[in-house]
């Protein structure tokens, strides 16, 4: 539950909320820009959902929640030290693919879990990450300078891969879920 928050938090407050602020402030993108950033971001999470989900009936829950916390790390990192547009969106658009990876990858292992009151523990988990996301960031902002932020952003999504990675190795000496392998 807690990688589930952890992904929406970074969904929410970097790439929603971040992520426009980021590109207007750095380069005068205008809102109908922004827009057209936000608009490619959800059309390739959907399209990493419908990948995702094929993904899924080989039982790779764990490999695919890995893969939605290693992509914003690495694209938040790549857009701190871009000094380019181009390379700054296509960071957060790859970045957004942890949506639609992360989502049928967490739903469904919550659903081998606990069964038929996961749609909803997992519903109520999100929200705890887009509540928290928007006010982590934008905290973040008070303080630190807008690369900053990015670079927390990559650390905290690291952060989940190293709680994934030990959380996957203590299930895999127990015998863990069907799929348990990060890969």
């Amino acid at each position: 539950m807690g990688l589930i928050a952890l992904m929406q938090l970074i969904v929410f407050g970097w790439l929603l909320y971040l992520s426009p602020i980021y590109l207007a402030e750095r380069y005068g993108l205008s809102v109908g820009q922004r827009g057209l950033v936000l608009a490619l971001q959800g059309s390739g999470a959907g399209v990493a959902a419908l990948w995702a989900r094929r993904s899924l009936r080989a039982g790779g829950e764990l490999g695919l929640l890995a893969l939605s916390l290693l992509l914003p790390a690495l694209a938040l990192l790549v857009a701190a030290v871009s000094e380019t547009v181009a390379l700054d969106v296509i960071a957060f658009c790859v970045a957004s693919l942890s949506l639609g990876v992360g989502t049928p990858a967490g739903v469904s292992l919550m659903m081998w879990l606990v069964s038929t009151s996961a749609t909803g523990i997992w519903q109520s988990t999100s929200r705890v990450g887009q509540l928290l996301g928007p006010l982590i960031a934008a905290g973040l902002v008070g303080v630190l300078p807008l690369d900053g932020v990015l670079i927390a952003g990559s650390a905290i999504a690291s952060t989940g891969l190293i709680g994934l990675a030990a959380a996957s190795g203590a299930r895999g000496q127990l015998g863990g879920p069907r799929g348990s392998s990060v890969a």
